[in-house]
């Protein structure tokens, strides 16, 4: 049975297992403040999602095929938003954006080793991969966080993105093809 790379992350870092977001109330039915199950339950989708993200554009992607390394991921993916999406993470968690930049950076290069340790050649099959890994992380993303307004990708705080079925998972792949065809114009300023 494959295991997601959501569920690799929580159970390699020891968090508690993430809970789904209500697309009704947008918060976590039942969920627990205490500060580890928090900081899992923000840290690992945001940095699945700025992976995906990353690995969308061509030098994201040459980055990550050279094994690049960096001493500091999180600035490496999400650029001058890092600072703010690090305190927007520790206001969920209850900590200090210091302590959190440096997890981001451990979640994303964990992330990335066991990306890698798939054996994806393909460049189309590693951003089909990532990309399906994000969707099934979106219904774990806090909707306090913001991601999609502190990235341009008003999508990411979508509701839809939390609702599971038939319907929602046709709409969610239909949207994937819009946002793929999207990243690979040539104008796109985001790259």
């Amino acid at each position: 049975m494959q295991t997601h790379l959501v569920t690799s992350l929580q159970e390699y870092f020891g968090y508690p297992p993430l809970q789904k977001i209500d697309p009704n109330t947008q918060e976590i039915a039942g969920g627990d403040d205490h500060q580890p199950f928090r900081l899992g339950q923000a840290i690992i989708p945001t940095a699945i999602v700025g992976i995906a993200r990353f690995l969308s554009t061509e030098q994201g992607l040459r980055s990550f095929r050279s094994g690049e390394t960096y001493p500091n991921w999180g600035s490496r993916i999400f650029g001058r938003n890092n600072i703010e999406l690090c305190k927007r993470i520790a206001d969920y968690s209850n900590l200090r954006w210091e302590e959190v930049t440096p997890k981001m950076h451990e979640v994303i290069d964990r992330a990335f080793w066991m990306i890698r340790s798939k054996g994806i050649v393909n460049d189309d099959e590693l951003r089909n991969f990532i990309e399906h890994e994000k969707n099934l992380t979106l219904i774990f993303l806090p909707a306090t966080l913001k991601l999609g307004e502190l990235l341009g990708n008003d999508a990411l705080d979508d509701r839809t993105h939390k609702m599971e079925g038939p319907v929602s998972n046709f709409i969610k792949k239909l949207g994937g093809s819009f946002d793929s065809a999207e990243q690979k114009s040539p104008d796109d300023s985001r790259n």
